[in-house]
């Protein structure tokens, strides 16, 4: 799973740099799961205003969540869980929103993904 999700991120969005936050390897990519229980936010509640603890847990046991992006959600865009995450990156106020599959998603984090 996680090579394939690599493959579509090298292959839409690669990274030109070396300092953003990006998915440049494989190590890079968490499941949903290992993103929540990473140890930079195994102790929060909250993530954002707009998405808590209780969000990502019923995003596990439904298998799918809301997320959100500044452009257009296609394959390899970085989207986030929180509706405000995603107007802080908008420059117009416009943001795109989609269902999909936890598993459709290479995590960073618990807030960014791609």
């Amino acid at each position: 799973m996680k090579q394939k999700q690599l493959e579509i991120i090298l292959k839409y969005n690669p990274c030109n740099d070396n300092f953003h936050t990006w998915i440049r390897t494989i190590d890079d990519i968490k499941s949903f799961e290992e993103a929540l229980n990473d140890g930079d936010y195994s102790c929060y509640d909250e993530y954002a205003p707009d998405f808590t603890r209780q969000d990502a847990l019923k995003a596990i046991a439904e298998g799918c969540i809301v997320v959100y992006s500044s452009h257009p959600i296609s394959r390899g865009i970085f989207v986030t869980p929180s509706k405000i995450e995603a107007l802080s990156y908008s420059s117009n106020g416009r943001i795109y929103s989609k269902l999909v599959k936890l598993t459709d998603v290479a995590w960073i984090d618990v807030t960014q993904s791609q």
